[in-house]
C-alpha cells in the first residue's frame, strides 16, 4: 500500500467515534469572519482545552430565507491526529490531509468530509497548529 501511495496525495479519514460534532448558527453576512468566530469559540465547543484540540468546519445556508449559516465544527483530540500520523508513517504512508465526517452524516458522500488537519497548512505555519478549514 505504501508503495502504491508513494508520490500521491494521501487522505486519511478518522472514524466517527474519534470525532465530536458541534453545530452553531450565525448570520450569513459573517461568512468572511467564520474562521475567526470558530477559533474564538473553540474553547466553548470542544470537550478538550483549545490547545489540545484539532478541528475543522464547514458552513451552509440554513433554511429558505438564507439569512443564517448552519456551521458544523468537527473536533478531535490532537493526540488522535498525532497517533494516526505516527502509525501511518510507521507503515510508510505520508499523509497529506486528515478528514472526518460528523456522526449524523451520510456515509459515502464526499461533501460531508471536513479537513481537520493538513500537511500543507502545518508546513506553512512551521508547527502542528490547529487547522482552520472552511
Amino acid at each position: 500500500m505504501a508503495r502504491a501511495a508513494r508520490g500521491r496525495f494521501v487522505i486519511f479519514e478518522l472514524p466517527a467515534d474519534k470525532i465530536v460534532n458541534r453545530r452553531a448558527n450565525v448570520p450569513a453576512r459573517s461568512r468572511e469572519f467564520l474562521a475567526g468566530l470558530v477559533h474564538d469559540q473553540i474553547e466553548l465547543l470542544s470537550p478538550w482545552p483549545a490547545d489540545q484540540a484539532v478541528y475543522g468546519f464547514d458552513a451552509a445556508l440554513s433554511g429558505e430565507n438564507a439569512v443564517d449559516l448552519d456551521v458544523r465544527v468537527l473536533i478531535t483530540p490532537r493526540t488522535v491526529v498525532i497517533d494516526a500520523l505516527n502509525k501511518l508513517a510507521a507503515i510508510g504512508l505520508r499523509v497529506d490531509r486528515i478528514v472526518a465526517r460528523g456522526s449524523d452524516d451520510e456515509i459515502g458522500k464526499a461533501s460531508n468530509l471536513v479537513t481537520v488537519w493538513s500537511r500543507r497548512l502545518v508546513d506553512a505555519a512551521g508547527e502542528a497548529s490547529t487547522v482552520r478549514a472552511g
